[in-house]
């Protein structure tokens, strides 16, 4: 099943559709475009680890339980750098098959080149873009596993790494999250974000509290 997945993810994230485009000039055009356009410059599939992780069995732990819960199902992992809170979430992906994972390039997602355009406005723009593409794919994928017989529900988890850049650049991309993240479990979403501690508390993550009360948290120390 886990080799499954990761065929069904490559296989989507290459589908193409036509459509029709109208220029400035009022020219109509007829080209193709990915399907999923947002996930494949913005995020990628995330591979599970090829070695084990020694010392993190409660926290892996943790991660599992809060994606089962039927509220509150998403996690925050805050810890210094070079902890290890990507090679957690990498981890549990051997053992969850009920998943597909993907990792957002924010970085990426937040370079916003000037032409005029709101900074805030567009990385909100390309968030709710993600998030509605993130729902498609799912649907999509439910669609041809069950087509092959697999009946298990398939969710997609997104881990979103210095998740501080979207307080920092655009508070307007956190907002177009709640409603995913508040009811993640009907939409089959997770979010697993991560920071540092010094960046969580500089850009005043905590102060959010209708954002902080749809992620449960823990914090990860060195071993």
């Amino acid at each position: 099943m886990l080799w499954i997945v990761f065929e069904l993810e490559e296989h989507l994230l290459g589908q193409e559709q036509t459509v029709e485009r109208v220029s400035d000039k009022g020219e109509r055009k007829t080209q193709t475009e990915y399907v999923f356009p947002m996930l494949r410059d913005y995020a990628k599939p995330l591979t599970p680890l090829t070695f084990p992780v020694e010392g993190r069995d409660h926290e892996i732990g943790l991660i599992q339980e809060t994606f089962a819960r039927a509220s509150v199902s998403n996690i925050f992992l805050r810890g210094p750098a070079g902890v290890g809170k990507t090679t957690l979430v990498r981890a549990m992906i051997k053992e969850d098959k009920n998943r597909l994972y993907f990792e957002v390039d924010l970085p990426k997602m937040t370079a916003v080149e000037s032409s005029g355009e709101d900074v805030n406005s567009v990385i909100a723009r390309r968030m709710q873009a993600m998030l509605d593409e993130v729902k498609e794919f799912g649907r999509r994928a439910r669609a041809i596993l069950a087509s092959e017989g697999v009946k298990e529900m398939i969710d997609i988890v997104l881990f979103i790494d210095e998740f501080h850049l979207l307080f920092q650049l655009s508070p307007a991309a956190v907002e177009a999250m709640k409603p995913d993240l508040a009811d993640s479990v009907k939409r089959n979403i997770r979010v697993v974000g991560a920071t540092t501690n010094d960046e969580y508390y500089k850009y005043r993550i905590d102060d959010n509290l209708p954002f902080i009360e749809r992620f449960c948290f823990n914090s990860i120390v060195p071993t």
